[in-house]
C-alpha cells in the first residue's frame, strides 16, 4: 500500500493598509485547513504623508512585522507562499524601494493586487466559507484603505468592485483628532453612499440576495451591536446601526465613550469605518448583514492552490484564453511560438537558474505576443503592452501584468539593460531571461510557416543558447540567419551568447 501524499502547506500573506495577516493552513484530502493565523497591526496608511510618501515609522513597522511573518514561514517544510499587497501598496509614491524592502524583508516576492481583483479574491474566499453555490450573494469588505463589493451566483463574481475608501482614509479625512461633529457624521455617510450608488444598477436588490460584510470594521461592529443585545451572533441590522449611529452622533470625542467590542487596535479607525458601512447599507437597503470571517486571505490560498494544481483551476489560464479569442489571436502563430519558447526555457531550466513562474510568464508571453495586431501592425508590440498593463485580468497581479507587459514590449526592436530598472533587482534576471527567449522564439517564425523546424536547442552551460540546424539550413534561410546574428548582439548585452550551429558532423 502507498503511503498517503503529503500535506501541501499554504501561506498567505496579506499586506493591508490597517493590519498585515497571514494565514497557514494544509491543502490534504481535498480539504482546506487553516492551521495558524498572525495578526500585526501596522497602521501603515497612516504613514502617509499628502504626497503619499510613507514616513520612516511606518516603513519600520512594516519591516519589522515582515521579519516576523519570514521567520515563521521558514519553520514551515517547504511553503508555498503568495504574498500581496493592497491599497497603501498601490497608491504609495515612488513604490520600487519600499516595495523591494518588503520583499527582502519577508523573503518572498509580493505581488500588488489591483482593486478589482482584491474583490474577486475576497469573493473566492467568502464563497468557499459559507457554501451556498446557486444561491445569488451581495457582500461588501471594508478595509483600511479600500472598500469592496462584490455579488455572484457562482465560484467566481458577476460584479467586483473596489471604491478608494477605507475605515483608516475615512476616519482620517472626517474625523482628526477624533472629534464628533454630526455634520461630518452625515458627510462622511453621505460620501460612503454617494460612492456606493454608482454601482447599484449593477448589483442585485438586497432582499434578493443573501447580504454578507467581512474584515475588522464589519467583524467589530458585529461584536459590538451583539454585546449591546441588539443583535443576534454573526449579524448586523440597519436598525440596529441606525441605533448606534444615533447614539455616537450625540457624543464630542472619540474618547468620550466606551464600547464593549471595540478593541483599542480598532478605535483609531472605527468612526470612518462604521459611517462607511451606514452608508453601504442605505444606498443598497440592506436590512440584514451576515458576518463571515473569511476574507482576501482565504481567497488567496484558494488561488495558491489552484496555481498549484492541488485545487481549482489556474484562473489565468482562462484569462489568457480569453483574451486571446477577444483580440482575436492567430491562434496557430502563437501556438507555434509558443512551443519553441518551451522547448528553448526546458533547455534553460538548470544551466540559467530559470524559474518555473518565469517559464509560466514566458508561455502566456508567446500565447498573447500578436494582441497588439488587433489594434494596428505598426507598433503592434506597444500597442500589446498598453493593452495587457491596463486590462482586467483575473488571476493576475499587477506586478505579473507588468512584468508579461514588459515582455510583450520588448519583444522586437532594441532591449537595453537600462529598460529592466523599473523592476526590483531580485527579478531583473528572470524577467531578461524570459525576454531573451521570447524575443528568440518570435524571430525564428517570422516566416509563419506552418511547418516544423529541423532545429533544436542546447545551453549547455549558464548564459549560453545555442540554435542547432542541419547541414546547409541556415545557407538556405538566409533571413533567418541574419536576424539570429542580429540578435545575438541584443543577448550580448545582458552577458548572453546565442550562437548559430549546424550539427556536428
Amino acid at each position: 500500500m502507498n503511503p498517503p501524499p503529503e500535506p501541501v502547506h499554504a501561506a498567505a500573506v496579506d499586506l493591508g493598509s490597517n493590519s498585515f495577516h497571514m494565514v497557514i493552513a494544509t491543502w490534504e484530502d481535498g480539504v482546506l485547513r487553516v492551521v495558524d493565523r498572525i495578526r500585526e497591526r501596522v497602521l501603515l496608511a497612516s504613514a502617509l504623508d499628502k504626497r503619499a510618501r510613507l514616513s520612516g515609522d511606518g516603513v519600520e513597522r512594516a519591516m519589522a512585522t515582515l521579519a516576523r511573518f519570514s521567520q515563521r514561514l521558514e519553520e514551515l517544510p517547504n511553503p508555498r507562499v503568495r504574498a500581496v499587497g493592497t491599497n497603501t501598496f498601490r497608491v504609495v509614491r515612488d513604490p520600487r524601494d519600499f516595495h523591494a524592502m518588503a520583499e527582502e524583508a519577508l523573503g518572498q516576492r509580493i505581488g500588488i493586487l489591483a482593486g478589482a481583483e482584491e474583490a474577486r479574491m475576497i469573493y473566492k474566499g467568502i464563497r468557499y466559507d459559507i457554501g451556498r453555490q446557486g444561491d445569488m450573494i451581495l457582500a461588501v469588505d471594508i478595509g483600511g484603505g479600500s472598500t469592496e463589493l462584490m455579488a455572484g451566483d457562482g465560484a467566481a463574481p458577476t460584479v467586483a468592485e473596489s471604491m478608494n475608501m477605507g475605515s483608516g482614509s475615512w476616519t482620517e479625512r472626517f474625523f482628526q483628532g477624533g472629534e464628533i461633529r454630526p455634520k461630518a457624521m452625515r458627510n462622511a455617510t453621505l460620501a460612503a453612499e454617494r460612492k456606493v450608488s454608482r454601482y447599484r444598477r449593477r448589483l442585485p436588490q438586497a432582499d434578493q440576495a443573501h447580504c454578507f460584510g467581512s474584515s475588522g470594521t464589519v467583524l467589530s461592529l458585529a461584536r459590538i451591536l451583539q454585546r449591546a443585545g441588539w443583535v443576534t451572533e454573526g449579524s448586523i441590522t440597519r436598525e440596529a446601526m441606525e441605533r448606534l449611529y444615533r447614539d455616537i452622533e450625540e457624543e464630542n470625542h472619540l474618547d468620550d465613550f466606551q464600547l464593549d467590542g471595540l478593541s483599542s487596535g480598532r478605535r483609531s479607525t472605527f468612526l470612518g469605518g462604521m459611517c462607511i458601512l451606514m452608508g453601504v447599507m442605505r444606498a443598497l437597503d440592506i436590512q440584514q448583514l451576515h458576518t463571515t470571517e473569511a476574507a482576501l486571505r482565504e481567497g488567496l490560498l484558494l488561488d495558491l492552490l489552484g496555481r498549484l494544481g492541488g485545487g481549482e483551476e489556474d484562473l489565468r489560464e482562462s484569462t489568457v484564453e480569453h483574451m486571446q479569442n477577444r483580440y482575436r489571436i492567430d491562434l496557430d502563430q502563437a501556438q507555434r511560438v509558443a512551443k519553441t519558447a518551451k522547448a528553448l526555457a526546458k533547455e534553460a531550466g538548470k544551466p540559467w537558474d530559470y524559474s518555473k513562474e518565469d517559464r509560466l510568464e514566458l508561455r502566456w508571453a508567446a500565447a498573447l505576443h500578436e494582441m497588439g495586431l488587433f489594434i494596428r501592425h505598426q507598433a503592434f508590440h506597444r500597442h500589446g503592452a498598453w493593452l495587457v498593463a491596463n486590462a482586467d485580468m483575473p488571476g493576475f497581479s499587477t506586478g505579473e501584468c507588468a512584468r508579461l507587459a514588459f515582455l510583450l514590449r520588448q519583444q522586437r526592436q532594441g532591449f537595453s539593460v537600462k529598460s529592466l530598472e523599473e523592476f526590483a533587482k531580485r527579478d531583473r534576471e528572470g524577467i531578461a531571461q524570459s525576454t531573451l527567449l521570447l524575443r528568440l522564439s518570435v524571430l525564428l517564425h517570422r516566416t509563419r510557416a506552418p511547418e516544423e523546424m529541423p532545429l533544436r536547442f542546447e545551453a549547455p552551460k549558464a548564459h549560453r543558447m545555442e540554435v542547432i540546424a542541419p547541414d546547409g539550413w541556415w545557407e538556405d534561410h538566409p533571413l533567418t540567419a541574419v536576424d539570429v546574428e542580429e540578435e545575438a548582439e541584443h543577448w550580448e548585452e545582458h552577458g548572453y551568447r546565442l550562437v548559430a550551429m549546424e550539427e556536428r558532423a
